[in-house]
This record gives C-alpha cells, structure tokens and sequence, in this order.
C-alpha cells in the first residue's frame, strides 16, 4: 500500500483540510459510526478497530481527506481516494475509485463548500498513469446525495451515470432453487493458483472495471471455490469474510422492517438487533467462463454452504443490473437487492472528455466497494 502524500494541505476559514494520518484514526471511525446509510434497513458501514487496516488488506493506492472544524476540533466530513489495478477495454489499467463520503449532520448546511475543498485536495492525489477518470458508486435511494453530485455544481467534478449496479444479499439458510446439472466444485489450493489467475483474468478482459489479480494482490487460494471442467478451471469464486476490519452494523429499522423482524427471524433471515453488526461475508473474485448458469450455480451452492459452516448468516455478490449473471442469482436463491449507481468521476481539466468505453459490462469488485 502506498499511502505518499503528494497533495498540499488546503486552508480555508472556518476548517483545517489535509490528508488523514494515524492521528485522525478513532475520529475518522467514529465518523463512519454516526452517519448511516438510509433505507428501511439503515446500516453503518464501519471500519473497526482500525480504519487504515482496510487500505492494507486490500492493496492499491489510498488517500483519505479529513475536514476538521477549527471551531471544536471534531472531524466535519471525510472521503476517500483508492487507486486500483482494472481492466478498460479489456486493458489492466489504474483507476481511482472513490468512497466513503460523509458529511457529520451538523456541518451538511455548509456541505458544498465541504464537497469542493473536499474533491479539490482529492484531485491533487491524481497521478501520471492513472486513468482520466475515477468511478464510484452511490446507493440508488441516497436522493441527497445524487441531486447535488449529478447536478455539475460549480467546483465540483461531473458524475457520468454509467449503469445500475446490482448488491445481492443471500441468506446462508437459503435454500438453492436451481439446479448444478453436474458441475464439479472444488476447494482452492496452491496448485490451482495460476489456474485461478487465468480464469479471473478471462472474465476481468471481458468486462470493465473488474480487478487485476495477480499473484501480489489475491486472497489465499484456500479461500476459492472452483468449478472443474477436466483439469480446466470453469469458474471461481472466494468467501471473503472481512469482519476483522470491515463491518456493516444495523443502526435503525423502520416500522415495517420493525413488525416484520421477529417472523423473518423465524423464517432464518437472522436479522440483528440495532448496534449489532451483520454477520455476513463477500462472495469475491467472481469468474464465470462464457457466464455459464450451472458453474455459478454450484458456486453459489459451495459457497453458502461454506459460509453456513463458518456460522455466517449471509452472503453478498453483485453484477451490473443488465449482467446475465443477475438473473442466474435471483433464481437460484431468494434475496434482497440493493441497486446502486456506477459513475465514471470527472475533475476540472477532464471534465468534458467522457471516458471512450467500448460497451463491455462493467463489474466492479463488490468487496472493495
């Protein structure tokens, strides 16, 4: 991880902008704590004991900006910079991907002058090499959120839509509704390892955005699950359960989720109480040769029941909203879908210049998002 701090510290009246250190680490936690997400679930998306470990397992480039009120000296707002190896165009190519915008409560009146001190130092993070755009994505009911970003304010940088980004949510006590017609899965091992490269790195050259792997980055083969065709690699995926430095905690429901939480606990849905994080874990590194449905089908299958054994209670994947793959996890599997909005990020020297993609389905990895 390269965290080099290669922007200049901004200075404006009423806050102090820099790039967050270690100092920031228990303010920049407490931030993510106390600005959930929305909807009839509201959920924090926490980073606990240590903010930065995060950076560290996943690898890349990261630069995290933190306004600080000079008034009181509490953290006013934040949002992070990764840059990542990914395929455009069917070429590896580094992408910064931006998140974790936040606002405290407090401080959103002010919150476009935040938002342009905020992308101003985040630009600077900007390297020769890099892609002429960032991508991130924002949660489809975040109505707050999208009219300002979408509405190329005066400072700020222009969000392009690009597509609608599916997350799924599986329960682990789900039960499969699709057949494997006989696919072989099995365990990853070391010996499978370049066999798993090359089978990501198939299905990352066919789609945009999908993450290089390489032998440096990827998680420990015994995290994989393979679809065997002879001794050819079909398909793969990992369980990555990053509960040690990443945490999605249920902060509120609303009234119907609230009348309707104990029955769905009856059912196995294993809702937690408000405060308590989710017990989940990613379905990762997704590879599918020629998106066939019976090898992520059985997938799916080895990898729930894997997660079952680890005493998780659900599972999340994600595809584009158009990817075939979507419908193959919606019938194999009752779930809950969460659409979010994929956006190529524009700053102010490349704000006219939209990105000349050439129509591949973007897949962005769904655990680092």
């Amino acid at each position: 991880m390269d965290t080099t701090v290669i922007a200049r510290p901004l200075t404006d009246s009423r806050y102090a902008i820099g790039l967050a250190t270690a100092a920031d680490d228990a303010d920049l936690r407490r931030l993510l704590r106390e600005t959930p997400m929305p909807g009839p679930i509201e959920v924090s998306l926490e980073r606990e004991s240590d903010f930065f470990a995060a950076a560290r397992q996943e690898g890349g480039r990261h630069h995290t900006v933190a306004i600080r009120d000079r008034l009181t000296g509490r953290l006013a707002a934040m949002g992070s910079r990764s840059v990542y190896e990914m395929f455009v165009d069917g070429q590896p190519q580094r992408v910064g991907y931006l998140s974790q915008l936040r606002i405290a409560p407090e401080h959103r009146r002010p919150g476009r002058q935040l938002l342009r001190i905020g992308f101003d130092l985040l630009r600077q993070t900007h390297v020769e090499g890099e892609a002429s755009f960032d991508i991130t994505t924002i949660v489809e009911g975040n109505e707050t959120a999208r009219r300002i970003l979408e509405a190329d304010l005066p400072g700020l940088p222009r969000y392009q839509k690009l597509e609608e980004f599916v997350t799924f949510l599986l329960p682990v006590r789900g039960r499969l509704r699709a057949g494997r017609r006989g696919v072989e899965v099995a365990n990853g091992s070391a010996l499978l390892l370049p066999a798993i490269l090359e089978c990501l790195e198939r299905f990352g050259r066919r789609h945009q955005f999908a993450w290089h792997w390489t032998t440096t980055n990827i998680l420990p083969p015994e995290r994989f699950y393979v679809a065997l065709a002879g001794s050819h690699i079909a398909g793969c995926l990992a369980l990555w359960d990053q509960r040690a430095f990443k945490q999605v905690v249920i902060r509120g429901y609303d009234r119907t989720m609230t009348w309707r939480r104990p029955l769905l606990n009856l059912l196995g849905a294993r809702l937690p109480a408000v405060g308590e994080p989710l017990a989940h874990a990613h379905l990762s590194h997704v590879a599918v040769d020629d998106d066939d449905p019976q090898v992520l089908a059985a997938l799916l299958a080895a990898a729930i029941e894997g997660a079952r054994q680890a005493k998780l209670d659900c599972v999340t994947i994600g595809f584009a909203a158009r990817h075939p793959l979507s419908e193959v996890v919606r019938r194999c599997y009752r779930c809950r879908e969460y659409v979010s909005i994929l956006y190529a990020v524009h700053f102010d020297q490349l704000r006219d210049q939209p990105p000349a993609l050439d129509g591949r389905i973007p897949h962005p990895e769904v655990a680092v998002l």
